[in-house]
């Protein structure tokens, strides 16, 4: 992303993934772009733990279509929405750095 500039880069299809054991596939019905996922999508601000071709935006919300034969929380049809750092407990008090680490910024995110 270092190379691009402006967001009309953003707009392209993937192919849908294949999912493993322990994924689970979400049909997002909505994504948004906060300020911080404008500053890493126009590369202006250099940020730490910042991946280079990563999928940028944190936010979303959607209907799970698929999971993995390891995954016992989700089932097809749960309506779920994002969280920022998915690799910590959502009972952990969260300090600016760990976002570093989290969806469109070390984690491919939601766009």
């Amino acid at each position: 992303m270092s190379q691009k500039s402006g967001l009309s880069w953003l707009i392209h299809d993937h192919p849908i993934p294949e999912i493993g054991d322990q994924d689970v596939l979400v049909r997002l019905h909505a994504a948004s772009l906060n300020y911080r996922d404008i500053l890493i999508a126009k590369s202006t601000v250099p940020l730490p733990f910042f991946r280079p071709g990563v999928i940028p935006a944190s936010d979303g919300a959607g209907v799970v279509e698929k999971v993995g034969i390891k995954v016992q929380e989700f089932r097809p049809g749960d309506r779920v929405c994002t969280y920022i750092i998915p690799h910590m407990p959502e009972s952990k008090q969260l300090c600016l750095i760990d976002t570093c680490h989290g969806l469109g910024q070390a984690v491919d995110g939601t766009l």
